[in-house]
């Protein structure tokens, strides 16, 4: 739980144990509603984190970087740029220029659903662009893009190591 709420900011990991260390009494232990309470949620997301989880299937950790991101005052636009990259790699099967860890992702990810899955995808992503822009239907981008990367992610909730939960 403590790495979640500090995902992606190790100083804020290592502050926030001294913290518990210190509001502790030695030899005490300490349940979840403690660490809560004690602990603020430092996490920070960037676009990539919400595109590796959308990818990999990580439910969880994909509706946290996009509540992340927008709590943060990002716009839409960049995390769709990222989506939508992606999608058209799923769509061309080509993930030219990308570290062998993400083309391997984007090869399995590939494999789950055919082309055409994709390709709707890519549709709805231009629907979130129109809506971010203020010209399409349906309301808010950020909801829209949520809907649009879970989709991506697929059904049931994985963890960050790829299984079912």
């Amino acid at each position: 739980m403590l790495a979640e709420l500090t995902e992606g900011n190790l100083l804020a990991a290592a502050q926030e144990v001294d913290k518990l260390a210190l509001l502790c009494e030695p030899g005490a232990t300490l349940d979840r509603d403690g660490v809560l309470q004690a602990v603020g949620d430092s996490a920070r997301y960037a676009v990539r984190d919400l595109a590796d989880a959308a990818l990999a299937g990580d439910r969880p950790r994909l509706t946290r970087a996009i509540a992340h991101l927008k709590d943060a005052g990002e716009t839409p636009i960049l995390a769709l740029w990222q989506l939508t990259q992606d999608l058209q790699r799923l769509c061309d099967g080509t993930a030219h220029g990308q570290p062998p860890r993400r083309r391997e992702l984007l090869d399995r990810v590939r494999r789950r659903r055919p082309a055409a899955y994709w390709q709707r995808l890519l549709v709805q992503a231009a629907a979130v662009d129109r809506a971010n822009k203020g010209v399409g239907e349906g309301g808010d981008a950020w909801q829209q893009l949520t809907g649009l990367a879970l989709r991506m992610a697929g059904p049931g909730a994985r963890g960050a190591d790829g299984r079912q939960r």
